[in-house]
């Protein structure tokens, strides 16, 4: 009697244990549009704002997030896959996340799920990168000047003042009109670029192969 009384001791301490340890996470799109999402291979669909994941007790999690765009007020039928990756989340934690325009997963804000009620949560730092809301000031900034060789002194400005993603260069650079003017602001916003190993993406606003070719060897030469 004494041995099962043991045993079930210890089978509440590790489901106690288990639970404490457990986290929640609540996911939402950049834009609050509709998505849907496997979490583990477990689905939610047509999350309209966002969704709340409870009792998730692995620190290593698989995500794939789909969204539905939409034109004039309704959702396609056919959502697009923005993300799918392995996301890591802290333990005994309610975890606030997005999915922002890129396709990245980034946590906003997180804190402890057994804790003091009082105690405020954890904000965390902002992305590395430059900000969605920043970078939409900045592209209506450049796109208001009348030359292109104002529009290419302002990119340059800002981009020597902050890290870019490469994606947020090859949206720069379509605002430009003359190609030499969006390979020289390809040449000198890739030392300023987040993720350079997907400084390619920025061959999409070029028109010659020459410019690419250019750009190549530049980046070769650092």
């Amino acid at each position: 009697m004494k041995k099962i009384l043991v045993i079930l001791s210890l089978t509440l301490l590790v489901v106690a244990v288990k639970k404490l340890n457990a986290s929640e996470l609540t996911l939402r799109m950049f834009d609050n549009s509709v998505f849907d999402l496997y979490f583990n291979d477990e689905p939610f669909y047509r999350v309209e704002g966002s969704v709340t994941i409870v009792n998730i007790t692995s620190e290593r999690n698989f995500l794939k997030v789909f969204r539905y765009r939409s034109s004039h007020g309704h959702h396609a039928n056919n959502p697009v896959l923005v993300f799918d990756g392995i996301v890591s989340l802290n333990f005994n934690s309610s975890i606030f996340a997005v999915i922002d325009r890129f396709g990245r997963f980034y946590i906003e804000r997180e804190h402890p799920l057994y804790a003091n009620p009082n105690e405020p949560p954890i904000y965390n730092s902002l992305p590395p990168y430059m900000s969605d809301v920043d970078f939409m000031h900045l592209k209506a900034s450049i796109d208001r000047q009348s030359f292109d060789s104002s529009k290419l002194q302002l990119a340059k400005q800002a981009v020597s003042s902050n890290t870019m993603l490469a994606m947020q260069i090859r949206e720069l650079m379509f605002l430009l009109s003359f190609e030499s003017n969006k390979l020289e602001l390809a040449k000198f916003a890739y030392p300023f670029t987040y993720d350079k190993n997907r400084y390619f993406v920025v061959n999409d606003a070029f028109s010659f192969s020459s410019s690419i070719r250019s750009l190549d060897v530049y980046i070769s030469r650092i």
